[in-house]
């Protein structure tokens, strides 16, 4: 398509490595978006910062670290796995929940929100 522009396709080159750039730092944005918006809320924060600080923990530990009710706790444990920030791991009869990956800790710790 390129050489129908003749002398203009090294711009239409350059044009689309700026937009092949911005796409991906468009998509990077996104997701950090995402992240961000899910922990706006101070209840899903205090459970990500938790679980920064201990590691892996179940509901009834972040219940009692928390002071926040079990049925609160699960309710945003659902958001925070449906948004790939912490996964869960079944060890004997609890469910153990922990940070996916360190994208998380990263913007937490950028925030100045844990040391």
């Amino acid at each position: 398509m390129l050489r129908y522009f003749g002398c203009y396709s090294s711009y239409f080159r350059r044009l689309e490595d700026l937009l092949h750039a911005f796409h991906m730092d468009f998509s990077f944005y996104t997701e950090n978006i995402k992240v961000l918006g899910l922990l706006g809320n101070s209840t899903r924060l205090s459970i990500v910062c938790k679980l920064i600080t201990y590691g892996s923990l179940s509901v009834s530990d972040l219940s009692k670290q928390t002071r926040i009710t079990e049925d609160l706790i699960v309710q945003h444990l659902r958001k925070l796995a449906f948004g790939n920030i912490v996964i869960s791991e079944r060890i004997g009869k609890r469910l153990y929940f922990k940070i996916k990956d360190n994208k998380t800790i990263e913007i937490i710790k950028v925030l100045g929100l844990q040391s």
